[in-house]
């Protein structure tokens, strides 16, 4: 089952696949200043994405509720990029790079770390 994440609640995600597990506080703490996001906001992102199955919340003794990923990270990325090289490209991911390298130029590492890649995926075969 595909989770669908939105732009704000990805910003959160980020925050808790990288330190976890965080209350309400924490996370105002750490997003609050940089992103201009208020308490309820933060509140209101949290529950929709508990609500989503992509958090998961345990209260603490002292009564509080932290949150922790229900979602791995490299999971989560590798569906949605599915989704998106099937939609957009129908499956097929030699378009996607040649649309992506006419738009941002790659750089000797990046064309020497694919070729890389290709080869150990043919070597798979």
């Amino acid at each position: 089952m595909e989770i669908t994440i939105t732009d704000a609640e990805l910003i959160l995600m980020r925050l808790l696949w990288r330190e976890h597990p965080l209350n309400a506080r924490q996370i105002t703490e750490q997003l609050g200043s940089d992103k201009k996001w208020h308490r309820k906001t933060i509140n209101t992102l949290l529950s929709r994405l508990e609500k989503k199955t992509a958090l998961s919340a345990r209260k603490h003794e002292d009564g509080i509720k932290y949150f922790s990923p229900a979602v791995d990270e490299a999971t989560y990325n590798q569906t949605v990029t599915s989704h998106f090289v099937d939609r957009l490209f129908g499956g097929n991911i030699a378009p996607l790079l040649a649309s992506f390298a006419k738009d941002r130029p790659l750089t000797p590492e990046q064309v020497t770390e694919l070729r890389r890649l290709l080869e150990e995926l043919s070597d798979d075969d």
